[in-house]
C-alpha cells in the first residue's frame, strides 16, 4: 500500500506522467493486495478506503486543472478496480484474463451437456412453480429452487478458489467462470 499511497501522495506535487503512469497498473497493486482469487472481503473493503481518502477528487478540489483531472482518473480507476474485486465473476474473469485465458462469456456460451440439462430443469422447474395452485406452494417452490441455483453458485465460488489459487487449472477456471454467468443470469430472473 506503501507505494500507491506515496504515488497519491505525488499527485498533488506532480502533473506529469509519472503520476499517471501508476493509473496502468493492476488492480491488485493499486489497493496494496495479494493477486489471488480468495480475497478478503474487508480486507478489499479496508484497502480501497485508504486510497480512496488519499486520491479523492475532493482533495484537489483548489488544485490545478490537471491536478483535479488526474484526481479525477485516479478515483476512477480505483472505483472500477473495487468493483472488479468485490464481483466473484468479474474478480476470475480479471485474474484469468490477465493470466492468458480470455472467457468471451457473451461470445463463446459451449458448455457441457450435463450442465446445460441441469440448467434446463431448473428453468422448467421456476416455470412449473409459476403454475403451482396457491401462493404458499409457489412461494415455496420458489425458494427451493432459489436456494439450489444459490448453492449451485457458492460452490462454483469455492472451487474457482482452488482452480485458480491452488491447482492453477486456467482452463477449467474458465468453465466455471461461464457456469457461474448462467447461475448469475438465473438467480437475477427468479427476481423479477
Amino acid at each position: 500500500m506503501s507505494r500507491v499511497s506515496a504515488a497519491a501522495v505525488n499527485l498533488s506535487r506532480s502533473e506529469g506522467p509519472a503520476a499517471s503512469g501508476l493509473l496502468a497498473q493492476d488492480y491488485f497493486s493499486l489497493l496494496g493486495l495479494e493477486e489471488c482469487f480468495g480475497l478478503d472481503q474487508q480486507q478489499l473493503e479496508s484497502a480501497w478506503r485508504k486510497v480512496q481518502s488519499v486520491v479523492h477528487p475532493d482533495r484537489f478540489s483548489s488544485g490545478t486543472d490537471a491536478q483535479r483531472r488526474l484526481a479525477l482518473q485516479w478515483s476512477t480507476h480505483l472505483n472500477e478496480a473495487y468493483k472488479t474485486l468485490r464481483s466473484p465473476i468479474a474478480r476470475a474473469t480479471y485474474l484469468l484474463e490477465r493470466r492468458g485465458h480470455a472467457i468471451e462469456a457473451d461470445r463463446n456460451t459451449a458448455m457441457p451437456i450435463a450442465f446445460l440439462e441441469a440448467q434446463m430443469s431448473l428453468r422448467e422447474s421456476f416455470a412449473e412453480s409459476k403454475a403451482l395452485a396457491s401462493q404458499e406452494q409457489r412461494e415455496a417452490a420458489l425458494m427451493r429452487i432459489r436456494r439450489e441455483a444459490q448453492d449451485s453458485f457458492d460452490a462454483g465460488v469455492v472451487r474457482l478458489a482452488a482452480l485458480i489459487d491452488r491447482d492453477a487449472d486456467h482452463a477449467e477456471a474458465v468453465l466455471v467462470v461461464r457456469a457461474l454467468h448462467f447461475f448469475e443470469k438465473f438467480l437475477q430472473d427468479l427476481d423479477r
